[in-house]
C-alpha cells in the first residue's frame, strides 16, 4: 500500500480530487469510467451512483488508476483485488445521504443487477464491511449471500454473490 505524506491543505486538496475523479469519469477505460456507471438523477439533481463492471476486466480498469498513482508517487501501487473473474462486480454504491430511505439505492442496485443479467452474467458480487448492518440487510433482502471474507486496503470486507 502507498501512502502519500504531502498533500496540499484540504481546500486545494478537494478541489484536485473532484477534478480527478471528472478525469476519471469522462475516460474510456478504467473503473470509474462513464461506461460503468449508472447515476440517479431526481429534478436534475444527481443523489446517487453505481459503478459496477465485469471482474475479470479489473486489472484493465485499473490500470489508468496505477499510472495516476505511479506518476505522483514514482512507486508502483499495489491494488487488492476485490472481485472474483467470474462475477459482474458492483464496486461502489453511493446515495446522497439526503435522499436516504427513499428506495434509491435499492433502484440502483437493481438497475446493475438487471443489466448484468441482460448481458448473460450468471452472477453479480460486491463487498460491504463486515459492520455496515443496514448495507448487509438491503443486499441479502435483494438475493446477495455471504461468499467469503477479503481484504481490501487493510480492511475486512464480506464479499457477497447473487446468482440471477
Amino acid at each position: 500500500m502507498i501512502t502519500i505524506t504531502s498533500l496540499p491543505p484540504d481546500d486545494t486538496f478537494n478541489r484536485y480530487l473532484r477534478f480527478q475523479m471528472e478525469r476519471f469519469f469522462s475516460q474510456e477505460l478504467n473503473r470509474l469510467s462513464y461506461h460503468n456507471c449508472l447515476v440517479k438523477i431526481v429534478d436534475n439533481v444527481p443523489i446517487g451512483i453505481i459503478v459496477a463492471y465485469h471482474g475479470k476486466n479489473s486489472l484493465d480498469l485499473d490500470e489508468p488508476i496505477r499510472a495516476h498513482v505511479r506518476k505522483i508517487t514514482g512507486k508502483e501501487p499495489v491494488l487488492d483485488p476485490e472481485a472474483d473473474a467470474t462475477d459482474f462486480y458492483v464496486d461502489t454504491l453511493s446515495v446522497n445521504p439526503k435522499f436516504g430511505g427513499q428506495g434509491f439505492g435499492t433502484e440502483l442496485l437493481q438497475s446493475a443487477i438487471d443489466y448484468a443479467n441482460a448481458q448473460g452474467y450468471p452472477t453479480v458480487s460486491l463487498n460491504v464491511e463486515e459492520t455496515n448492518v443496514k448495507a448487509r440487510k438491503l443486499y441479502e433482502r435483494l438475493g446477495f449471500s455471504y461468499k467469503k471474507t477479503i481484504t481490501i486496503n487493510d480492511h475486512e470486507y464480506h464479499y457477497l454473490v447473487k446468482q440471477i
